[in-house]
């Protein structure tokens, strides 16, 4: 029983997914600044839409069919829409209530881009140029398109085709529970060319993968190594 449940806290530390702006924008959401509540006069985590530092690993949690709670891994935070009483919606890390501010559906699909919509008054998530992340009306807006990159341990990640299994594979393995690196990929095709391949039969979810060589999403390739950074 012990050793079961130390593979599971393993199992459960290294799956995730990170969140990024669509069509190759290296763009991520990740932890902004600090921002104290006019309301509450309570200083809260934002969440931000960055190029620099670290994408945040999240873990999803299915309440009820398209309802997720999307918990940062290694704390107890989750992702909360704050309504102020006047002013623009925010994006923060919340301790967990399981309200409707922190209940999110996915929506999309992956050529196009998924929107993130919030349960409470049916907002998306949408981005500015200094990385702000509120809620707002739901449109074709790009900037309310994301990609939804599953890391492979994660129990929603699909695995590559056959095809894509065959090529050779980059690095050499580590043990299992390393943290990762995450390494951006410059090339245009890369970014731009790579075509997702897509088996009939499964379900919508299965839909947020990106279906690249092992380890590899258009905006970094996922290695395992003893630390983690950008590069």
């Amino acid at each position: 029983m012990k050793k079961a449940m130390m593979i599971f806290q393993l199992m459960e530390a290294i799956s995730g997914l990170s969140i990024f702006a669509k069509g190759g924008v290296k763009k991520y959401i990740t932890k902004g600044g600090r921002w104290r509540s006019p309301d509450y006069g309570i200083n809260y985590q934002l969440a931000a839409m960055s190029t620099s530092g670290t994408p945040t690993e999240f873990r999803s949690e299915e309440l009820s069919p398209g309802i997720k709670i999307l918990k940062e891994v290694g704390t107890s935070d989750v992702l909360d829409l704050h309504h102020p009483k006047s002013g623009q919606t925010k994006l923060i890390f919340h301790s967990r209530n399981n309200g409707l501010t922190q209940k999110f559906g996915i929506e999309g699909n992956e050529n196009d881009g998924y929107t993130l919509k919030n349960k409470n008054k049916d907002l998306c998530l949408e981005y500015d140029d200094d990385g702000n992340i509120y809620g707002t009306t739901c449109s074709e807006n790009s900037r309310q398109k994301f990609d939804v990159v599953y890391t492979p341990e994660d129990p929603e990640y699909k695995p590559p085709s056959e095809e894509a299994m065959d090529a050779p594979s980059i690095g050499s393995p580590s043990p299992q529970g390393t943290p990762q690196i995450f390494i951006f990929n410059e090339s245009p095709e890369n970014n731009h060319g790579s075509k997702h391949k897509h088996r009939r039969g499964h379900s919508h979810k299965h839909h947020h993968h990106h279906h690249h060589s092992p380890h590899e999403s258009p905006y970094f390739t996922y290695q395992k190594y003893s630390d983690q950074i950008i590069v």
